[in-house]
C-alpha cells in the first residue's frame, strides 16, 4: 500500500476545493508508459510543475504523501 513511482508531467491544472488548493496532474508513469491523472495538494509540490518535468510521487493507499523533483 506504500510505494514510490516516477512520472513525467504532461499538464497541470490548479483547482480549489472548499478553500484548499490542489493541482490535477496529467502524468505518464515512467517504465510503464501508461497515462494517468492524479490530484496533489499544492503544498506538497515544489513549485508549479511544467510539461516534461519528472517527479517522484510517494503514495500511501493511492494518495500522494510526498513529491520530489527528479533530475537524473
Amino acid at each position: 500500500m506504500l510505494g514510490t513511482v516516477r512520472v513525467r508531467v504532461q499538464g497541470a491544472r490548479v483547482i480549489d476545493l472548499h478553500g484548499d488548493r490542489y493541482l490535477d496532474l496529467a502524468i505518464v508513469v515512467e517504465g510503464a508508459g501508461e497515462a494517468a491523472g492524479v490530484r496533489v495538494p499544492a503544498a506538497l509540490l515544489p513549485g508549479h510543475p511544467e510539461p516534461g518535468q519528472r517527479l517522484e510521487l510517494e503514495l500511501l493507499m493511492g494518495q500522494v504523501q510526498a513529491v520530489r523533483s527528479v533530475t537524473d
